[in-house]
């Protein structure tokens, strides 16, 4: 009995380590592999044998159940995060949290952001720039070939600030 409880143990630390199924194997190993190592220790005690693979089939299920415990409180902690961010309307993702500004305004957070990768924009670049995203519906995946990679910069970096009626009035603004 000892050297099966000490099997199962093997085998539920084996699957232990495997994420939520995992815990589908391990967790009936456990529970037969448990009981006959604590009676391998015991009949082996009364007998004046040995309890080395019973005292190891005790350690490895209870390390197994460590262990399937542990991953099982993991993904429960993530499936509770990723629920929080649902919407309760149908289950679709809520919006993720808008960029941080650079600055107080959408002009100087742009201006701030394409700054970081080369000179700040001029005004008549972020107009370019408006007026490539009003040509494609201001849709920046829209914009045409014929932009170059300057106004397109700029223009990613607007999207970024500004969405909807605020993009609008930004490069209107302009």
């Amino acid at each position: 009995m000892a050297i099966a409880g000490m099997i199962l143990g093997i085998l539920a630390i084996i699957f232990g380590f495997i994420p939520v199924i995992g815990a589908f194997i391990a967790f009936p190993c456990i529970a037969v592999g448990l009981p006959l190592a604590v009676i391998g220790l015991v009949r082996n005690r009364r007998a004046g044998q040995g309890s080395g693979m019973a005292i190891a089939g005790v350690v490895t299920n209870v390390v197994a159940l460590v262990i399937v415990i542990v991953w099982l409180a993991a993904v429960g902690a993530a499936v509770n995060e990723i629920s929080e961010g649902m919407s309760p309307d149908g289950g679709s993702f809520q919006s993720p949290p808008s960029m941080p500004s650079f600055g107080s305004s959408i002009d100087a957070s742009v201006k701030e952001n394409v700054g970081m990768m080369g000179p700040r924009p001029t005004d008549a670049e972020i107009r370019r720039a408006c007026d490539a995203l009003r040509r494609a519906g201001w849709d920046y995946m829209a914009l045409g070939m014929g932009t170059d990679m300057r106004s397109m910069s700029i223009a990613a970096s607007i999207t970024m600030f500004a969405s909807g009626d605020e993009l609008v009035a930004y490069c209107n603004s302009k």
